[in-house]
């Protein structure tokens, strides 16, 4: 089906340079649909318009507005405006002029909302939250705390754990899974980057985290001094809503309740 589907493409392409939009699409679908089961996985999805695009070696898991608009028009035969246009639509988040994963998680959960994945299908919830107001540089710290809470737990059960704790403010940051430390030049600069914070604001949310000897670097130690803040009524157990009071109640903007205060 699929070289069929490609075979007719190119006839189109050979006959009539601009090919309809039905065409396209049914060659992007042949593309997509790797394992020909009719589905589109969330593997294909970022594979057809994230990974496909990337020249980098190795890859940094976004692809830049130029390389996906040239490398588009020379695969599907389409003009680089509309290319052009194409990527600025499904380029959501900042920063903009390049497009990753989390800009994929979005568009994922508008085209299946409901059987997608149940913490993808929270995220993608949580991040129309924030889209319009990302862009206007008024983000409130409770949408991004809740945005937080969804990227730290990983496994729905509604409690923090120590692990989780440590990949959201360690080793996230620090582009290493087993990561025992990270640099707040790493932290400042990619939390901004995700979350929408500036730079000041995020620096001192940085070193409220980093209590311990050396300055300048988040460890282990500073985070299960921070354990005890997390759980202020002792229980034994840090849930979601003790976690997103520590990010607002912890964060140098918390009296004004959004960022770049």
């Amino acid at each position: 089906m699929k070289v069929l589907v490609l075979l007719g493409f190119l006839g189109c392409v050979v006959c009539n340079p601009q090919a309809s939009l039905t065409d396209v699409l049914a060659a992007v679908i042949a593309d997509t649909d790797t394992d020909g089961d009719g589905l589109i996985s969330a593997a294909e999805f970022r594979t057809e318009l994230l990974a496909k695009f990337d020249s980098d070696v190795p890859s940094d898991e976004v692809v830049s507005k130029t390389d996906f608009v040239n490398s588009w028009t020379k695969l599907y035969n389409d003009n680089h405006h509309d290319a052009a246009l194409f990527f600025d639509n499904l380029d959501t988040f900042l920063p903009f002029g390049q497009l990753s994963e989390i800009d994929l998680l979005f568009h994922m959960g508008l085209l299946d909302p409901n059987d997608f994945t149940l913490r993808l299908t929270m995220k993608v919830l949580l991040l129309l939250g924030v889209l319009g107001v990302v862009v206007c540089n008024q983000v409130t710290l409770n949408q991004v705390a809740n945005l937080v809470v969804a990227d730290t737990d990983t496994n729905l059960d509604g409690v923090i754990s120590v692990e989780e704790f440590k990949t959201e403010l360690l080793s996230k940051w620090a582009n290493d899974p087993n990561a025992v430390s990270v640099t707040q030049q790493q932290f400042v600069h990619q939390w901004s980057q995700y979350y929408g914070d500036n730079h000041a604001d995020a620096t001192l949310f940085f070193r409220a985290l980093d209590s311990f000897i050396p300055f300048g670097v988040l460890t282990e130690v500073d985070l299960l001094f921070h354990m005890n803040a997390l759980d202020p009524d002792r229980d034994g157990t840090v849930t979601t809503d003790e976690f997103h009071a520590f990010i607002i109640n912890t964060h140098p903007c918390k009296a004004h309740g959004h960022f770049h205060c």
